[in-house]
């Protein structure tokens, strides 16, 4: 246990910035320009990092004329990256939103399945008023939720979906693709990831 501890993933803040932009919407297709643009990051900087991830088996490339571009590999190591992918986004926002946070500590032992933030606030254009949207799949105590929403004073915006039908409509949803561009992962992540990569 001790040596596996002195050991390093050898990854940066860029690359978890990096792999989040493959984490919306888990489809998308970036070249080092758009990388660098999207994150104000440099074109060598960019490339170093996307060709690292390649190197670990987390992206894939292929040329479109003189342009390279990466996307997301579906295997597992992939899913172990992405999984932390989803905490860190996780926490970050937890961490830049406190209301959120302590209504989300509140209703996690009234939810069981898939939980994710979708709508403004995992967008992070939330403004006084707006509703918190949770989408989950699997099963939940709407009546404890409703309670908590009165307590707060903040409307929980919540969308459930059986977990067999969540699984079955991944890929042809449309609540579910715009959810997936932007969320926020609160329950069951592994299991979230596991779920968009094996439909992928």
């Amino acid at each position: 246990m001790y040596t596996l501890l002195n050991n390093n993933l050898n990854i940066t803040e860029n690359h978890l910035k990096i792999l989040s932009l493959f984490s919306s919407g888990y489809n998308k297709s970036l070249y080092i320009r758009e990388v660098n643009r999207m994150l104000e990051i440099s074109p060598r900087t960019a490339q170093l990092i996307l060709n690292d991830l390649e190197t670990k088996g987390i992206l894939e490339s292929i040329m479109r004329g003189k342009i390279k571009t990466y996307t997301l590999r579906k295997n597992q190591m992939s899913k172990y990256y992405l999984t932390l992918i989803e905490v860190y986004k996780t926490t970050i926002f937890m961490d830049n939103n406190s209301l959120a946070r302590e209504i989300t500590e509140r209703i996690l032992p009234l939810i069981s399945g898939i939980g994710l933030i979708f709508g403004s606030y995992a967008k992070g254009d939330q403004r006084d008023g707006s509703d918190l949207d949770i989408f989950l799949a699997g099963h939940a105590d709407t009546r404890k939720i409703r309670e908590v929403s009165k307590t707060y004073g903040l409307d929980i915006n919540l969308v459930v979906y059986p977990l067999e039908k969540y699984k079955s409509v991944i890929d042809k949803d449309i609540l579910l693709k715009e959810i997936l561009e932007n969320h926020i992962a609160i329950s069951n992540i592994d299991e979230f990831v596991s779920s968009v990569i094996e439909n992928e």
